[in-house]
Order: C-alpha cells, then structure tokens, then sequence
C-alpha cells in the first residue's frame, strides 16, 4: 500500500462516500451505470472543477478534492475490493471453461489492437521498439471500468472478463518486455512503459 489514511485523505474519503450515497441511487433509477456518475462528479469535484475556487472560498475544502496524489491509497483499496469482488464471482472450474476465450479472444484482443496501434505509429515515423511498446501499451483495457459497465455473465460480459483476465496475465511479461525496449524508443521514452504500469493499478 503506497500511503495509510489520515488527515486530508480522510475528508476526501468522506467526499467520495457522499458522492457514492447520491451518484449510485440517481443513476440506479434511471438504469444507468454510476461509473459514468462517478466520473462526472470527480471531474466537478475535483482540482480542476470546484477545487479552483477553494482557495477563494474556504468551505469548499470540505467538498472538493484538491490533492489527487492524496486520494492514491483510497483509490489503492477500491482497486482491492473490485479484484475481490471478481473473484467471489469466479471459480477454477469457470475459469477452466473460459479457457478458449480467455487465450483465444484475449490474446486476439490485446495483440490484435496492439499491432493495429503500431502499424499506426509506424506511419506517423515511430521507431519499430517504441511502436510495438506504446501499442501494446495502449491495447490494455481499465478492469475497473469496463466490467462495472460490461459486467460477468452477459456474452458481452464473459467475453470481456476474458480479455481482461487474458491482460491481468499478461501485464508482468509485457512490463519485462517494455523494459527491454524502453533503451531503444527514441521518442516519448518511457511513455509506453508508464502506460502499461498504470494497468496494474486499474
């Protein structure tokens, strides 16, 4: 865990809980995802929304988030609970029938889009190593919000569980193979790899 919770995290520990209490009812009766609630209201909320005029006007600093490095841990133990609520969902033995899908559609996905975003950059006059690792890089999906949206037992759910399992799998030899790379990509070094560090933390 990156930090522990005290002072200032704890009031914005606070704020995302108040968001939670409005943001998941309103848009529960209208069937919408709160994801998109959730992101909506951190942008109100956040440095860049209400937290401009917190300096103005103090009573704003308990409603506003204005240190977005401060909210890591909570956003450290969100991530914990979503990866256990997945696996409270999962089992070996669904696991073992997703097998197809997870090396078959997963791995299509994440290469796939990953040459396709290559193939891209090699137009636009990136090198060979920096096309392949910001591809890949980029492929990458965010667990925490596609499978709120997608969910697990739909088809559309399965299969996307299945690619971001596949891409759970496959993140630890892809940093070791942006990390070999990363020496030979001549323009916007280390982007690739910040990228695909970032997917752990989704």
């Amino acid at each position: 865990m990156a930090g522990e919770l005290h002072g200032e995290s704890i009031n914005h520990l606070l704020v995302i809980l108040g968001a939670a209490g409005i943001v998941i009812p309103a848009f529960a009766r209208f069937r919408i995802t709160p994801i998109i609630g959730f992101i909506l209201v951190g942008i109100l909320v956040g440095p860049m929304g209400l937290g401009t005029l917190a300096p103005r006007y103090p009573l704003l600093e308990w409603v506003t988030i204005t240190d977005t490095e401060g909210i890591g841990p909570i956003g450290e133990y969100g991530i914990i609970l979503l990866l256990f609520s997945i696996g409270l969902e999962l089992s070996f033995r669904r696991l073992w029938k997703m097998r197809r899908l997870v090396f078959g559609v997963g791995a299509a996905q994440l290469f796939g889009a990953g040459l396709i975003i290559a193939t891209g950059l090699l137009l636009f006059g990136y090198n060979l190593a920096a096309a392949i690792g910001i591809g890949i890089a980029l492929a990458l999906s965010s667990t925490a919000l596609v499978l709120p949206i997608s969910g697990t037992h739909s088809a559309v759910g399965k299969s996307a569980l299945a690619m971001l399992l596949f891409e759970d799998l496959a993140i630890v030899p892809i940093i070791f193979v942006l990390g070999a790379l990363l020496p030979k990509m001549d323009r916007i070094p280390g982007k690739a790899w910040l990228l695909c560090s970032g997917k752990a933390h989704w």
